[in-house]
């Protein structure tokens, strides 16, 4: 990297090809005994080469990103479409597993008190991907009520801009994380929760001191009421360990704590050797080949861990996973840990005869 920016070495496609195929893990940064700061020198070489040499895949995906509600309308319309045709290209692998969400969910609305007691307020970060994550954000909701969270959605919202800045679009980056700070220091002072690891680190890393972000997962874990009960549940949990919630935000153990109090439970966790899946935010788009390389090692062990389940706190890892469950016809859901500890919460008896109604 700094060879190419002394220009000591030529700018070719091979160099190019070398720095493209990073899938920005960080198990190198976390393995190294001398702390070299690898995400910050690569992100900064990305800025600094020539815009002409980013991909056409890299400048689409960064300009969809920057429109969610257009990134959402077509997401949608090919979750309807079917996945034979998603296969035609496999440039299409984002579509392929997008048929997780049901198709009556509700419209998400701006706010929806505790159910019980209230213990506080927090807000929701929904970002660019809440056309696909919206059956994981209304189990969010029902578990933060329950335990006596109000939950606010902050109009204005939009992608975290970790795409951009990892991949040297530092002006659209920068111009994401002005706007989502703004829009999320409305309620001054209030804790930000999002569910996806990957926003987590990019809003913890460029937080304007207005609001305090953190993962859905490490709140949950550390705020749940003291009678919360989960039913029993008779299934084989694989525990997949996003490569940005453990090697960015140090968090490995809470996503097994808390599932662990569900009854009768089995839970697996995915070995840690090169335990990245392959996604890469938008690499198992721009670099397909290398992506399904690295994925085949986890779906072989899900083959011989013969699980129900899989669960990840990382949009696009579980994306990316359950693409390669369904090419290789294995029978297996995908899902976020919260929409399996909702499927099991033991709602109580409530004053409101009921769930409460959301209000605007």
């Amino acid at each position: 990297m700094r060879a190419l920016l002394k220009r000591e070495i030529p700018l070719t496609n091979k160099a190019l090809q070398h720095l493209e195929q990073c899938m920005h893990c960080l198990n190198c940064e976390a393995m190294c005994p001398s702390k070299v700061p690898f995400s910050q020198l690569i992100s900064n070489t990305r800025q600094q080469l020539p815009h002409q040499t980013r991909s056409y895949w890299h400048r689409l995906i960064a300009w969809l990103l920057t429109k969610p509600w257009l990134l959402d309308s077509s997401l949608t319309l090919l979750s309807y479409t079917p996945t034979w045709i998603r296969r035609i290209t496999n440039k299409s692998k984002l579509a392929i597993g997008l048929d997780w969400n049901p198709k009556n969910l509700p419209r998400l609305k701006r706010f929806y008190p505790a159910l019980h007691q209230q213990s506080g307020q927090v807000q929701l970060f929904t970002g660019c991907m809440k056309g696909i994550d919206k059956a994981n954000i209304h189990a969010a909701i029902k578990l933060l009520n329950h335990i006596g969270y109000d939950v606010s959605i902050p109009a204005g919202q939009t992608c975290c801009g970790s795409f951009h800045q990892h991949h040297g679009f530092q002006q659209q980056a920068q111009a994401l994380i002005r706007q989502n700070n703004t829009r999320l220091a409305n309620n001054k002072g209030l804790i930000t929760l999002s569910l996806n690891s990957a926003c987590s680190t990019q809003l913890q890393h460029n937080n304007d001191g207005n609001h305090s972000p953190l993962d859905i997962i490490y709140f949950i874990q550390r705020h749940q009421s003291q009678d919360i009960a989960f039913s029993a549940c008779h299934k084989r949990i694989a525990i997949h360990l996003p490569c940005s919630a453990r090697n960015s935000l140090g968090q490995d153990r809470e996503i097994i704590q808390i599932l662990q109090q569900i009854p009768s439970i089995e839970l697996f966790e995915l070995p840690r050797e090169g335990a990245c899946c392959g996604a890469g935010g938008a690499y198992f788009i721009t670099q397909t080949d290398m992506a399904t390389q690295v994925r085949q090692p986890l779906i072989e062990q899900l083959c011989s861990l013969q699980v129900d389940i899989v669960v990840s706190s990382n949009i696009t890892c579980a994306l990316h996973i359950r693409n390669g469950i369904l090419e290789a016809g294995l029978d297996i859901e995908v899902m976020h840990p919260v929409r399996l500890l909702a499927q099991h919460l033991l709602m109580r008896a409530t004053p409101t005869n009921g769930f409460p109604p959301a209000r605007k």
